[in-house]
């Protein structure tokens, strides 16, 4: 999964690992916290009051307002290595859902979720599975050689960090070869009949 999708399926390979095989994030969204304790993540749970909804259907509706105005703009700054893939279908597409009647809704939803869970705690506690990041180094929405170095350290049982040094927030977009080339690895890793690999050597690649 890349960016929230990289997330979600963490979450999915954290609670029902017997469905998972393989799991490989790309660009991951999601906190990593180094002394994440499961109980007072409960206890925040637990605790949490939903906001008031007229306040955040003005918020939400303020901030999509703002977004769907700067579709292009944000894409080019996503793309820093291929900012002209964001012309045409992808910005046409991303505008198409944005304006359908029901969006603002869904994008307002966020605020009623709990608060997440730590990836690494995700990665490492619960799934414990062959793991493959795939990280864009050039990706402008967070520190990303820094999140790679620390799911590296932090995630030290069955998982590999590759760091593409020339790639932004989508590597798969961005640099093809190399990411398809890595996926294809990991893949034949996990073939069939074949034991899962266990990696118990962080490797950070540049390429």
């Amino acid at each position: 999964g890349n960016s929230i999708g990289g997330f979600i399926a963490a979450g999915m390979a954290a609670d029902h690992p017997s469905l998972v095989k393989g799991l490989v994030l790309v660009n991951s969204a999601g906190p990593i916290t180094p002394a994440f304790s499961m109980a007072e993540y409960q206890a925040q749970v637990d605790t949490k009051k939903a906001p008031p909804e007229f306040l955040v259907q003005v918020l939400c509706g303020a901030l999509f307002w703002y977004l769907e105005r700067t579709v292009k703009s944000t894409l080019a700054w996503v793309y820093p290595i291929a900012p002209e893939m964001t012309v045409g279908w992808l910005s046409e597409e991303i505008e198409r859902a944005a304006a359908d009647v029901g969006a603002v809704s869904v994008f307002s939803a966020v605020a009623y979720l709990p608060p997440p869970r730590a990836l690494n705690y995700m990665i490492n506690e619960k799934w414990a599975g062959p793991t493959l990041v795939l990280q864009g180094a050039k990706d402008p929405l967070n520190d990303s050689k820094g999140r790679a170095a620390q799911l590296a350290a932090l995630c030290s049982r069955h998982v590999r960090v590759e760091l593409l040094s020339e790639a932004g927030h989508c590597p798969h977009d961005e640099r093809p070869e190399l990411f398809n080339a890595a996926m294809i690895k990991f893949a034949s890793e996990l073939g069939p009949g074949q034991a899962r690999p266990a990696y118990t050597v962080q490797q950070i690649v540049s390429a």
